[in-house]
């Protein structure tokens, strides 16, 4: 089943790629993720596919990525 996005979540999701790449250079998926998730919760939408749509934006800006989710890590 494919899921579905309402605009708001695809903002968020364009969003939180620009600004990790403005911030860091480095697109961190995993916590992105989560991140995204927790705001739209009301979206129900899985972590896994927010985090893939993360990475289909991230790798469409040519951005590195990374999938560390420890909380102790700098951001």
């Amino acid at each position: 089943m494919t899921p579905l996005f309402t605009r708001a979540l695809l903002s968020d999701i364009s969003s939180a790629v620009d600004d990790a790449l403005a911030d860091v250079g480095i697109v961190n998926v995993s916590r992105l993720a989560q991140r995204v998730q927790t705001k739209n919760v009301e979206a129900n939408v899985a972590l896994e596919d927010i985090a893939a749509e993360l990475m289909r934006m991230a790798q469409g800006r040519g951005a590195m990525m990374e999938f560390d989710n420890r909380l102790d890590a700098a951001e």
